[in-house]
């Protein structure tokens, strides 16, 4: 598939011990189409979904999913 990735924004949670010592970066990838999909069956499921299906799923999420989610209800 033909995608291409931009950096969108830095992350740095000291919320909690791991997010201490982490730093993230937050990528845009964008493709040629809509097929995404798991590679490793076996270990993990997934699929994709709009900001609006995700809210739901928003309390489960880890601090920095939480910051990159809020983040782009609002930016979006």
């Amino acid at each position: 598939y033909d995608y291409k990735t931009k950096i969108i924004g830095f992350i740095n949670d000291d919320k909690d011990p791991v997010g201490r010592v982490h730093f993230g970066v937050v990528f845009l990838a964008e493709g040629s189409n809509d097929r995404i999909e798991i590679k490793e069956k076996d270990k993990l499921s997934g699929k994709m979904m709009t900001l609006l299906e995700a809210k739901k799923f928003r309390g489960k999420m880890e601090g920095w999913s939480q910051i990159v989610f809020d983040w782009l209800r609002m930016s979006f």
